[in-house]
Parts: structure tokens; C-alpha cells; sequence
């Protein structure tokens, strides 16, 4: 078998970085791809670039639209990609040579819906923070894959690490990107395939390269990251019932993330913005404390209810020694 993989990549103002991302997919070991490139209406010279690069190489298909977003961007180049497989990458990222012809030969082998692989995470200047794993490959239930996707050191519910299969995404629930939620709209994006999926394979090797930015680390808050929230709330709302999924681990995530944002909305001066904290602060009781899985937020959340800033102290303390996250 040969199954064709269709590669999304939605692009910026990627000028800096984009050379090395699309040389690592054009040089990929596995050659039948279609590698569909959408530019989300840069201002810089990034068109020109991608056009040079559908010159030299007939497997690019290049989309250029009015900017509308990276869920925009992915959801056009779904709509033509004709690929076996659909796999999406971030423009300033880049892969082994063998990634693609890995988690191929995963999928075939074990008739998976969703191949996976472990991944790095590095800063721009090189330096890098993962823990290292066992080259294991584990086969998944849709259902076990979601049990699993919070995971710190797991594969996560980001999407450029994995190759869904086209019968999934455009199958009887046609799978896109809600465009009115700009994080954690990869999330919501796995879980609706994992729950559509019988087979989900990972490979632990770490073939993916996803480079973290200063201006990733140090972003100030804006409202668009309360969109997140929905993300988490689509989930829970869907898993509610599920006796097979642990609906609390989602609603432990959520906690976190209420109070990620709480925190954000204090630095950016001292009582922040007085409306949203009042509604992060109401959602802090959203849900019992009991359901909370995880000792460390059930603390954290605790503290935030009696005094926000103090545990943006805490926090903010810990940050400068850990720079994974994403809000």
C-alpha cells in the first residue's frame, strides 16, 4: 500500500522561518504527498516564497486568501485535501525525514484512523524542554486516546504530531475547526476524531519539532484566549455522560485554565480588567471540588478563590523555570 497524505500548513508572515519548515516536508523519505500550503494574507514576502516553492515541487498546492485566522486557513485546506491520511503542520516548525513514512507504515499496519508520534519542544534560539521516551508504539481505542490526551507527557491534543484518516475527518460528522475559538481549537479538534475512532496508534519516538517563540512566552493576555474556555466546555458537555471517559480530568484542565487566565488578566496591571475578572473568578466554582483530579490545581484553585494575586505570586515564581504551556 501506498496511501496518499495530505500535509496542511496554514502560514503567516512566515518569511524567517519558512524555509526550513517546507524543505523538512518536501524531503521527507515517504514522496506521495500532497502538500497543501495556505497563506492566511501575509504582508511580508512569505506568497512569494511559497510560489517559488510550488515552482519547484508539482506536490504543492498553494491557497492564498484574505487573513481569517489559522482555523480558517486549516478548514480551506481541508476542503481540498484528497489525501489517504490528513496531517497539519505550524509553519515554524519542522520534522525528521522519516516522520511521515513512520506514522504511515503505523497506520497501515494496524488499520489506525489516527497514527501519532512524540514530539520536541524547543525555543527559537535552540534550547529545548521534553522528557524523553521509550521508542514504544501503543495501539488505542478512540475512547482510550481521549482518556489520555491531558497527558503532560503523552501525545497531547495538539495536531501537527498525528495523520488522521480521511474516512474520519470527512465522514458522516464532516470534522473542521471551529472558527470562533483561536485556543484549544486543536483539542476539541482531536477529541471529536478520537471519539469517531476505533484505532488510535502511537509511536513515542519524537519526530516533530515544535519550536516556542519569546513573543509565545511572554504574550500578554487578550480576549481571544477566553475563547479556550468554550473549547473545554464542548468536551465536558459532550463526555458528560460517558462512563468510559474521565470527564473530571477535562474539568481539571478547565480549572487550570480559568485560573492561567485569571492570572493573566492581573499582570496586565494590578486589578486588570475589572469584567473579565469578575467572570473568571465566578468560574472558579464552576465545578465541585471533589471532581477535581489533580492535588496541585485543587490547591491552586482554592488559593485563587481566596486572593487572585496571590496566587499569580506563586505562579509567576515558578514560570521562569518552565516555559512549556500554551495560554
Amino acid at each position: 500500500m501506498n496511501p496518499k497524505i495530505s500535509l496542511i500548513m496554514p502560514v503567516y508572515n512566515g518569511e524567517e522561518y519558512l524555509g526550513k519548515c517546507v524543505d523538512s516536508i518536501i524531503n521527507q523519505t515517504y514522496g506521495n504527498i500532497q502538500f497543501i500550503i495556505v497563506n492566511d494574507g501575509s504582508t511580508d514576502n512569505t506568497l512569494d516564497l511559497c510560489q517559488n516553492y510550488a515552482k519547484k515541487d508539482k506536490r504543492i498546492v498553494l491557497i492564498n486568501k484574505e487573513n481569517g485566522g489559522v482555523s480558517s486557513a486549516r478548514n480551506e485546506g481541508l476542503a481540498l485535501a484528497d489525501g489517504d491520511y490528513i496531517g497539519f503542520m505550524d509553519a515554524d516548525d519542522y520534522i525528521e525525514p522519516d516522520m511521515i513514512e513512520r506514522l504511515t507504515l503505523n497506520a497501515v499496519n494496524n488499520n489506525a484512523d489516527v497514527s501519532m508520534c512524540g514530539f520536541f519542544i524547543e525555543r527559537a534560539d535552540g534550547r529545548f524542554r521534553n522528557k524523553v521516551l521509550a521508542e514504544d508504539i501503543i495501539r488505542y481505542s478512540g475512547v482510550e486516546a481521549i482518556n489520555n490526551m491531558l497527558d503532560r507527557y503523552e501525545f497531547h491534543g495538539y495536531i501537527w504530531n498525528k495523520l488522521f484518516s480521511k474516512k474520519v475527518i470527512k465522514g458522516n460528522t464532516c470534522i473542521s475547526f471551529c472558527e470562533d475559538i483561536y485556543i484549544y481549537e486543536d483539542l476539541l479538534f482531536c477529541y471529536d476524531c478520537f471519539i469517531n475512532s476505533d484505532c488510535v496508534v502511537y509511536d513515542k519516538g519524537q519526530y516533530y519539532h515544535h519550536i516556542i517563540h519569546d513573543k509565545q512566552t511572554s504574550a500578554g493576555y487578550n480576549k481571544k484566549k477566553l475563547t479556550s474556555l468554550k473549547a473545554f466546555e464542548k468536551i465536558i458537555d459532550d463526555v458528560e455522560e460517558n462512563k468510559d471517559i474521565d470527564v473530571n480530568r477535562f474539568k481539571t484542565s478547565y480549572m487550570q485554565l480559568v485560573i492561567s487566565l485569571l492570572i493573566q488578566n492581573l499582570s496586565n496591571d494590578k486589578d486588570g480588567n475589572k469584567e473579565i475578572h469578575n467572570m473568571l473568578v465566578k468560574e472558579l466554582y464552576r465545578y465541585k471540588f471533589h471532581e477535581l483530579t489533580d492535588k496541585r490545581i485543587k490547591a491552586a484553585s482554592m488559593v485563587a478563590k481566596l486572593s487572585p494575586h496571590l496566587i499569580k505570586m506563586v505562579v509567576e515564581a515558578k514560570r521562569k523555570f518552565d516555559f512549556e504551556g500554551r495560554v
